[in-house]
């Protein structure tokens, strides 16, 4: 999930409001195509998914 400036609220200031409401949170995006095991395993290149990979390259 991406919120968008519109959305009124920062990322800190809702990882807080979910965590009050006792929903847990992380914040991280490594797509699959990037991690060892499956880079590797199954020769992924980050040409193969373009649209994961400009998510990523955005944080």
């Amino acid at each position: 999930m991406r919120l968008k400036a519109e959305a009124g609220i920062s990322r800190d200031d809702f990882i807080l409001k979910m965590s009050e409401k006792g929903i847990g949170t992380s914040v991280h995006f490594i797509p699959l195509h990037r991690q060892p095991v499956w880079r590797d395993g199954y020769q992924l290149t980050p040409e193969q998914f373009p649209a994961a990979d400009a998510a990523f390259r955005l944080k």
